[in-house]
C-alpha cells in the first residue's frame, strides 16, 4: 500500500483537472485582448481606470504593461473599504481623465456589489463606461463584458451606454470576435 501512495499527489491533481474542464468552456478573457476590444469598440481610447481589489501586485503590473503596449494609459486604484470607491472615483475621473472604468475580476465583491451601484450612478452622469467581468451587469448599466467561449471572444455591449461614451460596435465581421448589443 505505501507504495502508491507517492501517486496520491499526481492523482490528486489528474482528478482536479478533469473536474475543471467543463468550466473552460468559458473562460476569462486575458487584460491585453479586452484592451484591444475596448479600442476596436473606442478607437480614441487613451485613459482606462482599473477599479480591483482582488489582484496581486504582479497581475496589476501585467495589466499596466499589456494596455501601455497598446498605447492605453491605465490608473490602478484599489478600495480597501466601499467608503473609498466615490473617493477613487472622482480621482480617476478628475485627476486622470478615465474615459472607461474596468472591474477585472469577478471576485472583486464590494466593486461589483453595493460599490457597482455607486458607479453606475455617477458614470452615467459622467459619460465614462463600466466595464465588467459578468454579461449580467449589462442589463444593469454596465457597458462592456467579455467572455471566451470554446475559442471564441463574445463581447457584449450595452447599445446606450455606448452612444453615451462615444462608442461604436464593428460592423465588420471576425470568425474569432462575436459582437452582441444589447
Amino acid at each position: 500500500m505505501k507504495e502508491h501512495t507517492a501517486y496520491r499527489p499526481i492523482l490528486s491533481a489528474v482528478i482536479m483537472f478533469l473536474a475543471s474542464l467543463p468550466l473552460w468552456g468559458q473562460s476569462s478573457v486575458p487584460f491585453g485582448q479586452q484592451i484591444a476590444l475596448l479600442k476596436m469598440l473606442k478607437p480614441d481610447l487613451v485613459t482606462v481606470g482599473v477599479l480591483t481589489n482582488s489582484l496581486n501586485e504582479e497581475k496589476k503590473q501585467q495589466l499596466i504593461r499589456s494596455s501601455l503596449q497598446q498605447g492605453v494609459n491605465v490608473f490602478v486604484a484599489v478600495p480597501n473599504d466601499v467608503r473609498d470607491i466615490p473617493v477613487l472615483y472622482k480621482k480617476m475621473i478628475e485627476e486622470k481623465k478615465v474615459q472607461l472604468i474596468i472591474i477585472p475580476n469577478i471576485e472583486d465583491r464590494i466593486l461589483l456589489g453595493i460599490g457597482y451601484e455607486y458607479l453606475k450612478e455617477n458614470s452615467l452622469l459622467d459619460r465614462i463606461g463600466v466595464c465588467v467581468p459578468d454579461v449580467k451587469f449589462i442589463a444593469n448599466g454596465a457597458f462592456f463584458a467579455v467572455i471566451k467561449e470554446d475559442g471564441k471572444l463574445i463581447v457584449t455591449v450595452n447599445q446606450r451606454i455606448a452612444a453615451l461614451v462615444g462608442a461604436t460596435i464593428p460592423v465588420q465581421q471576425n470568425p474569432s470576435i462575436s459582437f452582441v448589443a444589447r
